[in-house]
């Protein structure tokens, strides 16, 4: 959390509206309801003395709303200097501005994904809706359960669940598959985000998730957990016996959490120990499916503090948060968060990351590498290696036999 660089995943969005479709004024009046409504747009992080890290609440000093003319034919140049660096503590973590061209109002968002997570997307941009239609916005209570969540952390079911992480986890020892040695220095040492992007998409996938694990998005983390960690136990040569991973997922509650915009995330590490390069698929499913309802209570945080190189963080997102129109009128998504990357970040969140989308139609594997760390060709061997555990794991789910994995890898 001290480094500044978090900004790989910022949540932004640079929507394009007719004019003569949206009161302006009244668009601006709107959006200043809608930031203070939510009191994590008004807020700030600081770190004490003696390192602990708050959220502070900062009405006073409000983020401004830009508002600068542009020429349509400049709109595309704005893409390498749109989204920010953002310092962590004691700094505004949010950004709007307003651009206007003779014919359009293009609205961009970017904040800092500690502040806000994809379901905060729908939340702000419906009550953004609503405060332009001049209808009374929900109350936002996300301190208060921030608050109650913490105070739930001093029950006897976090104690046991935070012996069983001690336990069986060693926290000094390096999570992520194996980092490639032989970097070349101009990749490492350059100051700027090197990447190597992969996807994998199945239509096929999506149906096999859909027969073996259910229409639960909880079962998906089921899935997603045995698929990296046989991937990375393989891709080690079987010399990583007892792989770890962490998985993050939204830690929201629909029913309190509703109207809350905040980053609500769990982040659980999660492990498997495999033996003599075999794994019998069933078995490994019902360990991981026994892991997971231990509901562990762990690292719900408000913001992203995930280890820099000692973790792996994986997201299963099952839907979109975008939407095409705004009050009945008809917007275009020029840029977000699916389609432009801020290579003004130093880093990828982990050296490693992955996200699995999912919706009606298709599955797809996102897998963020980090340059610095892994070369061409340990990223595409990593991503080989997952789409083919991927189809082991659904071709065996309900069988119950030992796999020799190196006849097959």
């Amino acid at each position: 959390m001290k480094r500044t660089n978090y900004a790989l995943l910022n949540i932004f969005n640079l929507i394009k509206i007719k004019k003569e479709d949206i009161d302006i004024n009244r668009f601006i009046l709107a959006l200043n309801k809608t930031i203070y409504n939510h009191p994590v747009l008004l807020s700030r992080f600081y770190e004490e003395d003696d390192g602990e890290i708050y959220i502070e609440y900062r009405p006073d000093l409000p983020p401004e709303i830009k508002i600068i003319k542009i020429k349509d034919e400049d709109i595309p140049n704005l893409k390498d200097n749109l989204l920010h660096i953002y310092k962590p503590f004691n700094s505004s973590l949010v950004n709007f501005t307003i651009f206007l061209s003779d014919d359009y109002l293009y609205f961009f968002y970017d904040i800092f994904h500690s502040n806000f997570d994809g379901n905060s997307v729908i939340i702000f941009k419906n009550n953004l809706e609503a405060a332009y239609l001049n209808k009374t916005l929900p109350k936002d209570y996300f301190f208060l359960n921030l608050y109650n969540y913490n105070q739930n952390l001093k029950s006897e079911k976090y104690k046991s669940t935070v012996n069983f992480y001690k336990e069986n986890f060693d926290l000094t020892r390096d999570y992520c598959p194996k980092f490639d040695e032989d970097i070349p220095e101009n990749i490492k040492n350059n100051k700027s985000l090197q990447l190597i992007y992969k996807e994998y998409s199945s239509e096929e996938l999506r149906q096999q998730l859909r027969k073996n694990f259910g229409e639960k998005p909880k079962y998906y983390n089921i899935f997603m957990t045995m698929n990296i960690l046989l991937a990375n136990y393989i891709y080690s040569d079987f010399k990583d016996e007892n792989p770890t991973a962490k998985i993050g997922f939204n830690g929201r509650n629909w029913t309190i959490d509703s109207n809350s915009v905040g980053c609500l995330i769990y982040n659980y590490p999660v492990i498997y120990h495999f033996e003599n390069k075999v794994v019998n698929i069933k078995t490994f499913y019902n360990k991981i499916k026994e892991l997971f309802e231990l509901k562990p209570k762990l690292m719900k945080y408000p913001f992203e503090h995930t280890e820099r190189y000692s973790s792996m963080m994986s997201i299963i997102q099952t839907k979109g948060f975008f939407s095409s129109e705004f009050a009945g009128k008809k917007l275009e998504l020029i840029y977000f968060y699916d389609n432009l990357i801020n290579m003004k970040s130093n880093y990828v969140m982990t050296p490693l990351m992955e996200e699995l989308f999912i919706d009606d139609n298709i599955a797809k594997y996102s897998s963020f590498f980090d340059a610095k760390f892994y070369k061409k060709s340990s990223a595409d061997r990593f991503m080989d290696i997952q789409i083919k555990t991927s189809k082991l794991i659904m071709e065996n789910f309900d069988v119950d036999k030992d796999i020799n994995l190196e006849n097959l890898f």
